[in-house]
């Protein structure tokens, strides 16, 4: 199967998933970001001395995330959560347009992820208290980039940052990227 046109390795252990690979199925064009889900911690520690040999140099490393440059791409590997399987990494997304992953062989995707892509519709798949103002932040990415939301999202979003306290809020707002 022919695959995207990346300039960063694909982890042995993991994919690069989300908005890139969709980029890539959309349109076609080469890649300025990547991220990368990995199966284990080994393999996330793996691919960090991997691409560290590869001439990446480190841009920033937090807590759910450590990102590098490589090759004049950003490569954020993500820590926050391993995946043992596609499909979880999939389920993970809180957005039906980022269900999309690659492990250098393979292209994955749910059906809503091609939909959406396609029909250009910001759908919700998952959203969770602890990540929804970040979700919010990425709505209005997504919309800048041209999808649209639908009264469901929207409900759906005001209503997951119901459940926030002020406190929450303004927190979430301070550490968002």
């Amino acid at each position: 199967m022919l695959g995207p046109k990346i300039d960063v390795p694909v982890p042995k252990r993991g994919w690069i998933a989300g908005g890139a690979i969709r980029r890539w199925f959309a349109s076609g064009e080469k890649l300025s970001d990547v991220d990368c889900f990995f199966q284990d911690e080994a393999a996330f520690l793996d691919y960090v001395n991997s691409i560290a040999q590869h001439g990446a140099k480190l841009v920033n490393t937090h807590k759910n995330a450590t990102t590098f440059d490589m090759n004049d791409v950003l490569v954020q590997l993500i820590k926050l959560k391993y995946h043992t399987t596609v499909d979880s990494l999939l389920d993970s997304f809180d957005f039906t347009v980022c269900q999309f992953a690659w492990d250098g062989t393979e292209v994955y995707s749910t059906p809503q992820a091609v939909i959406s892509t396609l029909r250009k519709h910001l759908g919700v798949h998952i959203l969770t208290k602890e990540f929804s103002v970040d979700s919010l932040r990425r709505a209005f990415k997504y919309c800048n980039k041209g999808y649209h939301p639908c009264n469901g999202t929207i409900q759906q979003m005001a209503s997951s940052l119901r459940t926030l306290t002020e406190a929450e809020i303004q927190q979430a707002v301070e550490i968002s990227p």
